[in-house]
């Protein structure tokens, strides 16, 4: 991937589908992004184990990411958007935690930070999601984090591997963002895969830093692990 303007450029590369657009929140409604307790569903428990587990984390401890990137669950581009999916949704959970680059007790500031969300949806409810996910990747829609932050810049990336199919998606996500209002702008890109199974959307995400952007690697290896487990739990069919 080239960088233009110290901005992450990214291609197209999964097909576009017909879906009916997300709904826009009210004028006026918070414009953060943190949609998703918004017809979260509560109907299914999914148990954190089917998630990341400390020991995919080289050891570090797993806690709730509920409170952790937001617009990623579910992933909203447009940050006052409505899914008409989201009466579907039945189940969700999230976790989060940081990678440890190696066995040190100590936590390194520039060890990635990993989010993973799963939801499950009624039938039909997941592949739906997906196809109003494109339609706002489509209609350009640039979300926003935080308070003072810029717009952010979604774009699709190429795939880890030529196998996948359109039930797995890879996405920048570039945020400029300001520390403190003496700081600058700092720039940092989360990385994220998301993997439809069954009922269920599947997102894992390196949220990065100022110093690195997220690692779709570390990310594909995750995803690989959590997708499998969701699908032990939950069927895959």
């Amino acid at each position: 991937m080239a960088l233009v303007g110290g901005l992450v450029a990214t291609a197209v590369i999964v097909a576009g589908c017909s879906a009916s657009r997300p709904e826009r929140a009210p004028t006026g409604a918070p414009h953060t992004g943190a949609t998703a307790s918004a017809g979260r569903g509560d109907e299914v428990s999914i148990p954190e184990s089917a998630l990341l587990r400390s020991e995919d984390m080289n050891g570090s401890p797993v806690s709730s990411g509920d409170s952790v990137a937001p617009y990623l669950q579910p992933p909203r581009p447009c940050a006052d958007t409505r899914y008409p999916s989201d009466a579907l949704r039945i189940g969700v959970r999230s976790v989060t935690a940081t990678f440890r680059r190696s066995s040190r007790v100590s936590d390194d500031s520039n060890d990635p930070v990993v989010v993973a969300y799963v939801a499950l949806y009624r039938p039909g409810g997941a592949a739906q999601f997906l196809a109003e996910f494109r339609a706002a990747m489509y209609d350009h829609c640039k979300g926003s984090v935080g308070v003072g932050a810029e717009p952010q810049r979604w774009a699709f990336m190429g795939p880890v591997n030529p196998g996948l199919d359109t039930d797995t998606l890879w996405i920048d996500v570039v945020a400029n963002e300001y520390a403190d209002p003496g700081a600058g702008r700092a720039t940092r890109t989360v990385r994220f895969g998301m993997q439809r199974v069954g009922n269920a959307v599947i997102v894992v995400a390196d949220l990065g830093s100022q110093s690195r952007d997220g690692d779709i690697k570390l990310i594909a290896n995750l995803l690989g692990a959590v997708t499998q487990r969701v699908g032990d739990a939950f069927g895959s069919g």
